[in-house]
């Protein structure tokens, strides 16, 4: 194929990823959807990554091996190698299901308002048995709402247009960790954004992935990032329902970072301008039960479920966790 004619190029970083390149890499090129070009980046791997990657011969494939530069880097240097107008991320221990890049290229062809589609993911341990599925916002508005409250998108199923990457300022290359946190964050008053409700990738949890070996620095700069982000909105906010309202997510924000002293106050700000708000006082409540009895919920995948169970019965898909 000419790389000049494919219709999505897909971007993937490598970086001592032997284990399940090979797995994540078969995923891809067996797509129904076959007009990509398929850009491996390889970020100075010591192990035999560079060999499995060379091992295969498809012409859709673009292999740039680098010095050990980052994530951040290596992932901007991929999409400056594109050269189609679609980004479809994918992670080197990550699986994606055969229909992946057909989903996402429909949403973006029936809805061209839409910048980036990911999807909702199923959890898998390091031999590929499902842990539990995760499900994520649907709607624009139920995404940017919880965005800065928890990540409301799923970066290794992320689908994005290549004018937004470069309108954003491509990621942040100085972020050691959290780049499409980050990302989302720069981009959320102005991208418009999209979930598919069902699976389209096996999400692999495991201690040699970046989210099992950095699980705790990735939450402590998610919470950061996203006080952060409130904080300015709250300083910019006009009249009370505003005020209230992102009072709530800073509770919410809080509370999903297991310090509920915080929540509290926040939440007691939101019940001052606006009394009769529920959901605050549920999450006023739940936060007197303390942040060990969260802990234990978070850590045993329980309170993934009981969201889910809200989500199910809400029409304004409320993330709540007791």
């Amino acid at each position: 194929m000419e790389f000049t004619m494919a219709k999505i190029s897909v971007v993937m970083t490598v970086y001592n990823g032997e284990k399940f390149l090979e797995e994540a890499i078969r995923s891809i090129l067996e797509q129904t959807f076959s007009e990509f070009e398929f850009i491996i980046v390889d970020d100075g791997s010591t192990d035999r990554s560079v060999e499995l990657i060379r091992k295969h011969t498809d012409g859709r494939i673009r292999f740039f091996p680098l010095a050990h530069v980052g994530r951040a880097a290596a992932l901007n240097y991929a999409v400056s190698q594109t050269a189609s107008p679609f980004i479809a991320i994918m992670d080197a221990d990550d699986i994606a299901l055969p229909h992946r890049l057909q989903t996402q290229f429909d949403a973006m062809m029936n809805d061209e308002r839409i910048d980036v589609v990911s999807s909702s993911y199923m959890m898998i341990d390091e031999q590929g048995n499902p842990i539990r599925e995760k499900h994520l916002p649907v709607t624009h508005e139920a995404i940017v709402e919880l965005m800065p409250v928890q990540c409301s998108m799923c970066f290794p199923a992320a689908f994005i247009r290549k004018s937004i990457l470069q309108k954003a300022g491509m990621f942040d290359e100085k972020s050691v960790i959290g780049e499409d946190y980050d990302l989302w964050l720069r981009i959320l008053d102005w991208a418009k954004f999209y979930n598919i409700s069902s699976s389209l990738i096996r999400y692999r949890i495991s201690g040699a992935s970046t989210s099992g070996k950095f699980k705790n620095l990735q939450l402590q700069h998610s919470y950061e990032k996203g006080i952060c982000c409130l904080e300015e909105k709250y300083r910019n906010a006009k009249g009370d329902e505003s005020k209230a309202k992102i009072s709530l997510q800073l509770g919410k924000r809080e509370y999903y970072n297991g310090t509920m002293a915080n929540a509290r106050r926040h939440l007691a700000k939101t019940l001052w301008n606006k009394q009769t708000m529920f959901i605050a006082w549920r999450y006023y409540v739940a936060s007197l039960l303390g942040n060990q009895i969260f802990t234990v919920l978070r850590s045993t995948g329980l309170a993934d479920r009981i969201g889910n169970i809200f989500r199910k019965s809400s029409v304004n898909h409320d993330y709540f966790m007791p």
